[in-house]
């Protein structure tokens, strides 16, 4: 013979399923904090690179204005040692220079590049 249930059985076992359809929407919020804590955290590391890409920049204007008056002191230089007839000192303003120019072509390259970001 079939045993009729009571009311604190039934009630224990509508809870429990009730517990149970609560524990997915658990789950699911939880993943979206996760998601939302990971977006900001990505986001704030991103104004990191933003800004050091800034910096990045500046220090790279810096130095190329560098190589820009050791290119213009050279020049000044080398003709200076062709008018005396010094010929080391015009192989070293040669040199200088050259490696100026080398240098000033290579801050342009990574100012193009550091311009490509899209931060």
């Amino acid at each position: 013979m079939k045993k009729k249930s009571t009311d604190h059985e039934i009630l224990t076992a509508l809870n429990e399923i009730i517990q149970e359809s609560n524990k997915p929407k658990k789950v699911e919020l939880g993943l979206a904090d996760d998601i939302e804590k990971a977006y900001d955290k990505a986001e704030s590391l991103e104004k990191n690179i933003g800004k050091a890409a800034s910096k990045l920049r500046s220090e790279v204007l810096k130095t190329s204005d560098a190589w820009d008056k050791v290119e213009v002191l050279s020049m000044k230089g080398l003709k200076a040692a062709k008018e005396l007839g010094v010929k080391e000192a015009e192989k070293l303003f040669k040199s200088r220079g050259g490696d100026a120019e080398v240098n000033i072509k290579e801050m342009k390259a990574i100012l193009s590049k550091i311009d490509s970001f899209n931060i």
